[in-house]
């Protein structure tokens, strides 16, 4: 298992989002809703099982994300 830090520094402090994805492999996916506000406690998610060209678009951008990140040690 591996996890990144992808904050993104900004005039007040940093953004960052709860994004919620599972990449199996390059033909397989689930993308669940991603909580970007204060409120994201009390809401609700949904996802979505994809398979192969969406979730080839799914793999392109974890891949691009990771690119831009700082390796965490577990």
């Amino acid at each position: 298992m591996e996890a990144f830090d992808y904050t993104v520094a900004s005039d007040d402090g940093f953004e960052t989002f709860l994004a919620k994805v599972a990449l199996a492999d390059d033909q397989l996916a689930y993308v669940g809703s991603a909580n970007m506000t204060v409120f994201a406690r009390h809401s609700m998610d949904l996802g979505l099982l994809v398979e192969a060209r969406p979730a080839r678009v799914v793999a392109n951008v974890l891949c691009a994300v990771v690119k831009v990140s700082t390796p965490l040690r577990l």
